[in-house]
């Protein structure tokens, strides 16, 4: 695995906000597979912005 480039910020662009709310869950489920672990924000960082962004569209198909 790499580490991308930037500030957490740069790798999860635009949803920022919506992790302030109850959505941090969800999101983790979709983004690690796991109800619990890391903070959030560093799965993502690992991951890298195409592999989260793709994880969160599958999430959201798979859901309907």
């Amino acid at each position: 695995m790499r580490l991308e480039r930037g500030s957490n910020g740069e790798t999860i662009n635009g949803i920022g906000p919506l992790l302030e709310t109850k959505s941090q869950v969800p999101i983790r489920v979709a983004v690690t597979g796991r109800r619990i672990g890391l903070p959030l924000f560093k799965p993502m960082e690992i991951l890298g912005r195409q592999k989260v962004v793709t994880r969160l569209q599958k999430a959201r198909a798979d859901l309907g």
